[in-house]
């Protein structure tokens, strides 16, 4: 290493104002290629060849991530950095309360005319692909025992259609479907809003089933499910229960609840449960 002496006051303020001159073009040349030119770099990836990773404790001292609170903050970000929620449970967005879902990344994206950070909640998932069961057949059926056949397909963009965390319940064709969340040991499901009325598979977690054989084998669109409408009145305290018609249509669907696909069923119907009466039975 060679030193270089400074003789003179004047030399010595004539270049640090050239050096930071220098630094300061150098930050604007920074700044430029961040913003028209960007380098998107995913701060939490493991470390691999030509990726940049961060550990938790590295992210907190940035004031990045707050795993205490379960927050990001975009605004201790460079532009075009990206934090990646694989934590296992939702983030939010510091100082907003804006939900990160699991999976989900947050993108810095630049600034507004005023200064502040401007962030994007993407998913990182757009080329996940996985097997999922493309059909179960019930070979052979016997009282020792039952042979199943169950054919797999690989299903591009699966975490995009079905999340990260693929539900599927071995039901066979036929089986009887029960509401688990009825108030009475019947197992109704009570009409408890307008119309139209829409009754999910399972609630929050997938063990809390909602629309499931007696053993709470989890309802999917796999099956048709049907239904039938009630009125319930009472006689000598005892519950009495009449057949109801109407003209309803029926809609089966598949959508994602956070990481998780969930089966809806869906009743469009002109019925108003006035008087609380009226009960569902699915089959």
């Amino acid at each position: 290493m060679k030193f270089y002496t400074l003789y003179t006051l004047e030399e010595e303020q004539l270049i640090k104002k050239y050096i930071k001159e220098l630094n300061n073009s150098i930050n604007a040349i920074m700044h430029f290629i961040d913003t028209f030119n960007p380098n998107y770099k995913l701060l939490n990836t493991p470390a691999s060849t030509g990726r940049t990773y961060f550990t938790n404790d590295q992210l907190e001292s940035l004031n990045i991530l707050d795993q205490s609170n379960s927050t990001i903050n975009p605004a201790a970000m460079r532009p075009h950095y990206v934090i990646n929620n694989s934590y296992g449970h939702n983030y939010t967005i510091a100082g907003t309360g804006e939900l990160v879902p699991q999976g989900y990344a947050v993108r810095h994206d630049g600034y507004n005319s005023d200064g502040s950070t401007e962030y994007s909640i993407v998913s990182l998932a757009s080329s996940g692909t996985f097997y999922v069961i493309q059909d179960f057949i019930i070979d052979s059926y016997s009282p020792t025992g039952t042979t199943c056949n169950i054919t797999w397909q690989l299903q591009d963009n699966a975490t995009d259609n079905f999340g990260q965390k693929y539900i599927f319940s071995l039901t066979i064709p036929g089986a009887r479907f029960y509401y688990h969340q009825g108030a009475s040991a019947l197992s109704f499901a009570q009409f408890s809003e307008e119309p139209p009325y829409i009754y999910p598979a399972f609630g929050q977690s997938p063990a809390n089933v909602f629309i499931g054989t007696s053993t709470k084998g989890i309802w999917t669109s796999s099956y048709l499910l049907t239904h039938e409408v009630y009125t319930e009145t009472s006689v000598n305290n005892l519950p009495v229960f009449e057949d109801t018609f109407d003209d309803t249509t029926v809609m089966i669907e598949q959508t994602r609840v956070g990481e998780y696909p969930q089966s809806r069923y869906t009743i469009n119907t002109n019925i108003k449960d006035l008087n609380n009466q009226l009960r569902i039975n699915f089959y």
